[in-house]
């Protein structure tokens, strides 16, 4: 009882810190979460601060602490054979590397994301990848590749 009630402060300070702008309080509370939750073994609670911190650290455009905590993410989803959850990490990887202009780091995100959609029969986000990759390789002028991941998504 003690493990939720001290989620639920800390997520109601963590929401209180987004509403006033103190981004480094809502980020303290994540990772206070975070860390209660290893310690209680709460994967559900886990996945869902990762989340939330993830997509804090894309928002205030620190990409290196969002890539950090995308991989840290990563091995937790993939522990869990959590692998829509392993999908959604890929994405927002590309997109980190992407704002970084690394787009070789991008597509290799990009890539891992299709195997993963193989991996759960998702045909939507099979489509997106395809879709994702054609537009990564335009950007890297790589014009064959493009067209071909292009065709993909249109079938």
């Amino acid at each position: 009882m003690v493990f939720l009630e001290t989620v639920e402060l800390l997520t109601k300070s963590a929401l209180l810190c987004y509403l006033t702008e103190y981004n480094r309080g809502v980020i303290e509370c994540l990772n206070n979460i975070i860390r209660c939750c290893n310690n209680a073994q709460d994967f559900g609670i886990l996945t869902s601060s990762y989340h939330m911190l993830c997509s804090c650290y894309i928002q205030f455009k620190d990409y290196d602490l969002a890539i950090a905590c995308l991989e840290k993410f990563k091995d937790v989803a993939e522990d869990c054979n959590n692998y829509k959850e392993v999908i959604f990490i890929y994405l927002n990887l590309a997109k980190c590397y992407q704002n970084k202009k690394q787009s070789q780091q991008a597509l290799y995100c990009y890539q891992q994301m299709l195997l993963h959609t193989w991996i759960t029969n998702d045909p939507i986000q099979e489509i997106k990848c395809y879709d994702l990759l054609s537009l990564q390789y335009f950007n890297i002028s790589d014009m064959k590749n493009s067209k071909y991941y292009n065709d993909r998504a249109i079938r």
